[in-house]
């Protein structure tokens, strides 16, 4: 994928279904080039926890704080979005290989119809909890989110750690490594060895 990603937009400013009006009207999110830091650089200094809380997408609401003590991956995402799409597989991956009680996979829908972000969810077999932001108040207000997909890394205390921008392979162990993710044991015994350098 190289050191830039595009933001998710629909290709050549055609709408497409199910698209949030609250992205559409945003022209700079179409083909902006994104510059984001390679998981081998330095990790900044945690960001201040966000404060939001979020509506899912099968009903009830829970707020970031009812995470603290467990790391979370936060994935935001669009079912418009093919490169969201691409990566929900290994992120159901991923969530099935965390151990449960320290860490945990929670997606933020950006669709403006939840019906089809549940539609989505539902036909992909995605079992982690999902949570609906049509209006993106919390993605781009709470959560500084200006690209898809984006899924931030928060520390047990909910502080961010890490930012990353555009589509990854969840399902690999080294990267839950790199990112100090706590994999169940068995999963982190079947996880290839790393390369010698």
């Amino acid at each position: 994928m190289g050191s830039r990603a595009t933001r998710c937009a629909a290709a050549g400013g055609q709408e497409r279904v199910g698209e949030s009006r609250a992205w559409r009207s945003l022209s700079w999110i179409r083909a902006t080039p994104v510059r984001h830091r390679t998981l081998d650089a330095p990790a900044r200094q945690a960001a201040a926890p966000p404060q939001a809380t979020l509506e899912g997408l099968h009903g009830g609401h829970a707020a970031l704080t009812d995470w603290r003590g467990k790391i979370v991956v936060l994935n935001v995402w669009a079912s418009w979005c093919e490169p969201c799409r691409s990566e929900m597989a290994s992120l159901e991956q991923l969530h099935r290989a965390l151990d449960p009680k320290q860490a945990i996979v929670v997606g933020l829908s950006v669709d403006e119809d939840r019906n089809l972000a549940r539609e989505y969810l539902l036909r992909s077999g995605i079992s982690f909890a999902n949570f609906s932001d049509g209006d993106t108040h919390v993605s781009r207000n709470a959560l500084g989110v200006n690209g898809l997909p984006q899924t931030l890394i928060l520390n047990r205390d909910g502080s961010v750690r890490e930012r990353i921008v555009g589509p990854r392979d969840w399902s690999d162990a080294r990267l839950a490594t790199r990112l100090g993710l706590p994999l169940q044991r068995a999963a982190a015994a079947s996880a290839p060895a790393a390369a010698p350098g």
